[in-house]
């Protein structure tokens, strides 16, 4: 009797979906850890081009009169987690745990589950309004509260507009405003080698977590070569930024979070192999 013929065939191991792709982030790089490592175990090539540094506000003049009078407000205001790590750190300034343990105290009102939880680092209890994606959405969902005639401290960034303080008086809130940080732009000479990517056409997905990291990447990279690439944004915010600039936008997660970012991502490439 002949031996059974046996064919060994080695396993194939799957294709990620994003093999082959190359993704810029340009978020700061303390911030973009865990988004990288997501993308990088979905195949994806990450490069890293943080578009807006972090730094201390020009003064400290609004935050520290605001900090003076904290027993006035109802309550604390946060679109953002860098404007949550900002104030907290400046509360470092005071080494008062009398102060803190107000602060922890206090009702603090946030947009999106990544804010949320840098409030809960920094020991707080955050208020997360459901079904909120963007300022504006909060804005309205804020005013449907009971909140006419309490007074509410906003901590923002420098380029935040007023359009948020601005809805929420018109619906008699009392709110103070304060800037925590800025954001800074890269320099050219920084810039130059993401250009150069650009124009050799090897970025696939360029993504961005706010206007003003859009705006920041658009003074270095002309809006023609942004528009050769594949544009993804966290929210409805940043992406009605860049379709005001002439971008066209094919990625939005459904809720505002880094992880519905790449499950965005890679659900539009699994999208584009089957048609």
């Amino acid at each position: 009797m002949k031996p059974a013929e046996r064919q060994h065939r080695i396993p194939t191991i799957p294709r990620q979906p994003l093999s082959g792709r190359t993704v810029l982030v340009t978020r700061p790089v303390e911030q973009s850890d865990d988004f990288s490592r997501s993308l990088i175990a979905q195949g994806a090539t990450v490069v890293s081009f943080p578009t807006i540094a972090i730094a201390s506000p020009q003064s400290w003049d609004e935050c520290d009169n605001a900090v003076g009078k904290l027993a006035e407000y109802d309550g604390l205001v946060f679109t953002s987690s860098n404007a949550v790590r900002a104030f907290f750190r400046r509360l470092e300034h005071y080494r008062s745990d009398a102060l803190l343990n107000h602060i922890k105290k206090m009702v603090i009102y946030v947009i999106g589950a990544q804010t949320g939880d840098t409030v809960a680092r920094e020991g707080a209890t955050p208020t997360q309004l459901p079904d909120v994606a963007d300022s504006g959405e909060f804005a309205h969902a804020l005013v449907a509260l009971p909140l006419e005639g309490r007074h509410l401290l906003f901590l923002k960034g420098n380029l935040t507009g007023s359009e948020f303080a601005d809805h929420l008086r018109a619906r008699g809130v009392l709110i103070d405003e304060a800037t925590v940080y800025q954001t800074c732009a890269p320099s050219q000479s920084e810039a130059e080698p993401i250009h150069n990517m650009f124009r050799d056409h090897r970025i696939d997905v360029v993504t961005f977590f706010s206007p003003s990291s859009f705006r920041n990447l658009l003074s270095a990279v002309p809006l023609e070569l942004l528009s050769t690439t594949t544009i993804a944004v966290i929210g409805s915010t940043t992406a009605a930024a860049a379709r005001e600039a002439g971008l066209t936008v094919e990625i939005v997660p459904d809720e505002p979070t880094s992880q519905k970012l790449v499950d965005a991502i890679v659900l539009y490439y699994q999208g584009a192999k089957r048609s």
